[in-house]
């Protein structure tokens, strides 16, 4: 692709990256049309607080970081910004803006059972075939039906906001969504990828009450950030997986794991797989960059090792690092117990150390485990797990799987990334971590006009993001 070098004059943006556990702000800057330099200017804690018997994400907070966030952001030069987020989650506004209730997350109990029920009473009984996206309890889909099960129809009027869409829309006032975070709603053709008028219309939802999808890198508004004016607001992949991936380019025999709190593991496709096999084998089909289909399994990821490090921090009475962790398990675990990372209670908040104590007597182990063999337990899990999903990826898609990248913070998890290679018996590369914010800068810098494509970004600054390399041992090396 041919560049002016004037088109990188002023070329910064700032990429809103929240987390289930953490959000940040980073500014990024193209450097000569051909570096990626990264500036983290602001990062806060995140997590569900209880409202009631209710898990609620506390919005209020969430808005108010971000924007202290873009003020650095402007400070520093940053010109545009974008959100992603998680999937699955929506808030409800009104015809005035106003936000009809808490933002529950999808932690909370409300939906247990309710996908099941819903399968059987009809409503999601062909909802994989039009969808691509499995029933879940998690479901945006499910989530609605809960909401309307326990407090009666949504308001006349009222309009469902998903995460990134909302904080969007709290920030700019525009209302809209794009493709990647609207897929994770079940609520979506995975052919057009537009809303599923009939599908919306069982749980009792006009397609008034959702927002029309809007373009990868198109204009959300300017930001309202007081006396800091002038930052516009871009969409670009509002699903932090997408976005991940955004930020990669994907060969073929390429598998990606993006390992953060959940695990997505993958393949990008030109066109989706939604059949009764892809079903069976728990595969999602979500909308990712460059108009491609992301054949998923969502999993369970490193949210039991963040849960768990918390507590075996109060019961050690002593912090924890991560890379202390890491050196303790590297020096002294062996295999001990394995366990189902997709085990139900394993999602809910609480009580971590004592299920995974509970597992552990199960196989036979007792005593005091410690941070080794937890935690090491917790990596080599994860890595049999995703060695799984990559078995039936290949099985159902009929394709080869010859590499996987790792992406996200997980990436930075030198054992766990050795671990996957030694489990899958591939190769890994490692990186970026920051792959979700990558991604999601990378898209405004295409809308600034500083490339024409992903692919060419991509390729501009590749060679400047950090990854590393991890080849699978022989057994007699384990």
């Amino acid at each position: 692709m041919e560049q002016v070098e004037h088109r990188f004059e002023g070329c910064r943006a700032a990429a809103i990256d929240l987390g289930a556990s953490s959000g940040r702000v980073i500014v990024g800057v193209i450097e000569d049309g051909q570096s990626l330099s990264l500036r983290e200017v602001h990062r806060f804690e995140n997590g569900l607080v209880r409202h009631g018997e209710t898990l609620v994400w506390d919005m209020d907070k969430i808005v108010a970081q971000v924007e202290a966030g873009l003020v650095a952001a402007v400070e520093a030069g940053a010109k545009t910004c974008a959100i992603d987020t998680w999937g699955v989650d929506y808030g409800l506004v009104d015809s005035d803006g106003n936000l009809l209730g808490p933002v529950v997350g999808y932690r909370d109990a409300r939906t247990e059972g309710l996908a099941a029920a819903l399968l059987e009473d009809g409503t999601l009984a062909d909802a994989y075939e039009r969808t691509g996206i499995p029933p879940l309890d998690i479901n945006t889909s499910v989530q609605i039906a809960a909401q309307i099960r326990d407090e009666g129809p949504l308001p006349m009027g009222a309009q469902i906001l998903m995460v990134p869409d909302l904080i969007t829309f709290l920030l700019t006032g525009d209302r809209g969504t794009e493709a990647s975070i609207a897929s994770t709603t079940q609520l979506v053709d995975v052919a057009s990828k537009r809303q599923d008028v009939e599908l919306l219309g069982r749980f009792g939802v006009d397609d008034a009450m959702v927002p029309v999808i809007r373009p990868l890198g198109s204009d959300a508004g300017e930001v309202r950030l007081g006396d800091h004016a002038g930052m516009r607001m871009v969409r670009a992949c509002e699903h932090d997986t997408a976005s991940a991936v955004a930020s990669i380019g994907l060969e073929p025999g390429d598998a990606f794991i993006s390992c953060g709190t959940w695990s997505l593991v993958g393949v990008a496709r030109d066109t989706p797989l939604a059949t009764p096999e892809a079903l069976a084998a728990g595969l999602s089909n979500e909308s990712g960059p460059d108009a491609s289909t992301l054949l998923l399994a969502n999993c369970t990821g490193l949210w039991i090792a963040q849960q768990l490090k918390i507590e075996m921090e109060e019961s050690l009475g002593r912090g924890l690092t991560w890379q202390g962790v890491a050196e303790e398990v590297r020096a002294s675990y062996a295999s001990t117990f394995l366990f189902d990372t997709e085990d139900p209670s394993l999602a809910r908040p609480g009580d971590m150390l004592g299920k995974l104590e509970r597992l552990a007597r199960e196989e036979g182990i007792e005593g005091d485990l410690g941070v080794a063999t937890l935690f090491g337990s917790v990596y080599e899990s994860l890595a049999r797990q995703y060695a799984q999903v990559i078995e039936r990826l290949q099985r159902v898609t009929g394709d080869p799987i010859e590499r996987i990248r790792v992406i996200g913070g997980g990436s930075r998890n030198a054992v766990l990334c050795q671990m996957v290679a030694d489990e899958c018996g591939l190769p890994v590369i490692a990186g970026p971590a920051e792959a979700s914010a990558v991604g999601n800068l990378l898209v405004q810098f295409c809308a600034h006009g500083a490339f024409c494509s992903l692919e060419d970004a991509r390729r501009a600054v590749g060679s400047s993001l950090e990854c590393g390399t991890y080849l699978p041992r022989a057994a007699s090396d384990l």
